[in-house]
């Protein structure tokens, strides 16, 4: 693919110390079970994949689609603990391409995922065609790297939304981030090893909700259908009786502005538009090392944790 075209994406958290029994057990609480089509539903909604993929250059595999349902109630929509800024934030990269879904919330709907590629792509990337169904019709679509359950995506054009073009006042306009609210107005004006070392004493002590406050939206949800609440709870009882030991930082990986992007395999840029970054190596008393970036959504936001991982 060609063209270097820039949107949006996020480095995930993973379980960065040692594997957590609840990483894999805590299921998302908007994801319920399987659905299990009809033939005639299968060719219908292909077809209808089909001619959505095409219109956007994409093309869909001859694998059967991973099919689930989800549950859209107010709560799950409006929680900034779990996957509301997940969904709010596909919901523009839907609404991007005329398929805007608010008028689903409070529903049940599917999520019909389709392995699709792009028709000259010599590396064969797979990603997914994400379809909101409702009574049989598509009202909402976007784009998932990596697996049909990866959060959060980006649309199908490959352009930025215009909503996304200044992406940390569409977080503050979204209610994502407060910072004029604790925990984050006591981070304003703190340098990154501070705001590193109160997250995790935050967390330890049983603040896990202020805790998770301090995780930049966009990275709170783990992805895979697991539940945020729970998987953070369970990361930090792994943590009990540890403390940090020394936070310090690794300069090789630490960059700013239009150096943030990172060139994928098929030539795209993958793009956070944060104002800054900057990554540090943290050893706990257990003598385990891990590696945190922290980011700054604008000049006037606090440091804020965007990714956890055993390297930089």
């Amino acid at each position: 693919m060609k063209g270097g075209i820039k949107y949006l994406v996020v480095i995930l958290i993973f379980c960065p110390l040692i594997v957590i029994n609840g990483c894999s057990q805590a299921q998302s609480k908007d994801v319920t079970t399987a659905v299990v089509p009809t033939q005639q539903d299968l060719i219908a909604m292909m077809n209808m994949a089909n001619d959505l993929g095409k219109k956007f250059g994409w093309e869909i595999d001859s694998k059967p689609p991973t099919i689930q349902t989800a549950n859209l109630n107010l709560s799950i929509w409006k929680d900034p603990l779990g996957v509301g800024p997940i969904w709010q934030f596909n919901e523009v990269l839907s609404s991007s391409i005329g398929l805007p879904f608010k008028d689903l919330v409070g529903k049940s709907v599917e999520i019909w995922a389709y392995p699709v590629s792009k028709p000259g792509n010599e590396l064969k990337i797979v990603r997914y065609l994400c379809l909101v169904v409702y009574n049989s019709k598509v009202h909402g679509a976007w784009i998932a790297d990596g697996g049909p359950n990866n959060v959060p995506g980006f649309p199908l054009d490959e352009k930025i939304p215009a909503d996304f073009k200044n992406f940390a006042l569409w977080l503050h306009q979204a209610k994502w981030i407060v910072d004029d609210e604790e925990p984050l107005k006591s981070l304003v004006g703190k340098d990154a090893p501070a705001v590193i070392k109160e997250f995790y004493n935050k967390g330890i002590t049983g603040n896990i909700e202020s805790a998770e406050l301090m995780i930049t939206p966009m990275g709170r949800t783990i992805g895979n259908n697991i539940d945020p609440k729970s998987y953070w709870k369970a990361y930090f009882q792994e943590l009990t009786n540890i403390t940090v030991k020394s936070i310090d930082p690794v300069n090789s990986v630490a960059k700013t502005g239009s150096d943030l992007a990172v060139l994928s395999a098929d030539n795209i840029a993958f793009v956070h538009p944060t104002f800054d970054s900057k990554t540090y190596s943290v050893r706990f008393s257990n003598s385990k090392q891990i590696f945190v970036t922290v980011v700054k959504e604008s000049s006037q936001d606090p440091w804020m944790i965007q990714s956890i991982s055993k390297t930089p």
